[in-house]
């Protein structure tokens, strides 16, 4: 249960981490575990309480993973609506684990102020106190109700420093070659992890490509971050839909 980091926005169905989680469970099983996921891009507490009732799933789950809480940081929602519905999430994932609270595994948030895109959208050192506000809580009241408690947040502050940690070790773009021609509508189509995302963000200077070039007007340009995009009005709307709250695609 939880937002974009279980949904696994801009990935591959197979490379979402609750699916390689059963491909794992799955090896040497004779019957097959199944996977039921409540999580979309852009959920916050509320979203996922909401989500969990029009689903109503039953509590029979042998194991049931928590990571909720970016988008009440990110759309700057008070502390208190988290502190609030945390708990009532936490309740809800051990009651679909057969009331048994080692089924349950909550995962801390990561911190996307160390991606190359938190380092230029926004203030780094607030998102980082604030996003250690959200696990700390999230960790006490685990330690209170006896459930498991796995920290990622630290492995995810080395983005920066390891870009393996953001990106799979796989060729996302292979001998992409193409125009684009000004005042010219252009649709880039592809199934989820074909590498459309990537491919904007190499754009937009949000990634560093490992080979290729890019020309602007038959000049080569040196997209080494978002501001030098920028200036070259080279510019993203996020696939987002926290941007537009009266809007459902």
């Amino acid at each position: 249960m939880g937002d974009s980091y279980t949904f696994g926005e801009g990935v591959c169905d197979a490379c979402s981490f609750p699916n390689q989680l059963l491909d794992t469970l799955n090896k040497g099983q004779a019957n097959n575990l199944t996977l039921l996921s409540i999580a979309q891009t852009g959920w916050t507490t509320t979203d996922l309480i909401n989500g969990i009732v029009s689903i109503d799933p039953p509590n029979d789950y042998d194991i049931v993973t928590l990571l909720i809480g970016v988008n009440n940081q990110f759309r700057r929602l008070p502390f208190s609506v988290y502190e609030e519905e945390f708990p009532i999430l936490l309740e809800k994932a051990i009651y679909f684990g057969k009331n048994d609270r080692n089924k349950v595994i909550v995962i801390s948030i990561p911190d996307y102020s160390f991606t190359p895109i938190g380092q230029y959208y926004t203030t780094p050192e607030i998102v980082s106190d604030e996003i250690s506000q959200y696990n700390d809580f999230a960790s006490i009241k685990c330690q209170q109700e006896n459930v498991y408690f796995q920290d990622i947040t630290d492995i995810s502050r080395l983005g920066l420093e390891q870009p393996d940690l953001r990106v799979q070790a796989i060729k996302a773009l292979d001998k992409v070659d193409f125009n684009l021609k000004r005042n010219s509508v252009h649709a880039l189509v592809g199934e989820n992890g074909a590498g459309k995302s990537t491919l904007v963000k190499i754009l937009t200077g949000i990634y560093k490509p490992d080979e290729g070039d890019v020309f602007l007007n038959k000049k080569k340009i040196n997209l080494f971050n978002p501001k030098v995009a920028l200036k070259n009005s080279i510019s993203v709307i996020h696939q987002e839909t926290v941007m537009f709250e009266n809007l459902t695609v």
